[in-house]
C-alpha cells in the first residue's frame, strides 16, 4: 500500500528550522518529497499538527537493542 502524508512538520537539522511539507511511502520506503507523482494510488493521512521524524522510532529501537 502506498501512503501519502500532507501537511505535516518536518525539523531541518541543518537550519534548525521546521518546514511543512508532503511526504510519499511507495512499498514500505520513503520515495518522493514535497509531492509525489498523481499516477499512483495513495491512502492519504493528514498530519497537520503533527510531526514527522522518519528514522526516529528506528532509531530508538537500535538505542534498546544496544542495552541488552
Amino acid at each position: 500500500m502506498n501512503f501519502l502524508i500532507k501537511n505535516g512538520a518536518f525539523l531541518d537539522t541543518e537550519t534548525g528550522t521546521w518546514i511543512h511539507s508532503n511526504l510519499a511511502i511507495i512499498g514500505g520506503k520513503i520515495a518522493e518529497t514535497p509531492l509525489p507523482h498523481k499516477s499512483k494510488n495513495y491512502r492519504i493521512i493528514d498530519a497537520k499538527d503533527c510531526l514527522i521524524t522518519p528514522g526516529l522510532i528506528d532509531y530508538h529501537i537500535q538505542l534498546l537493542r544496544r542495552r541488552q
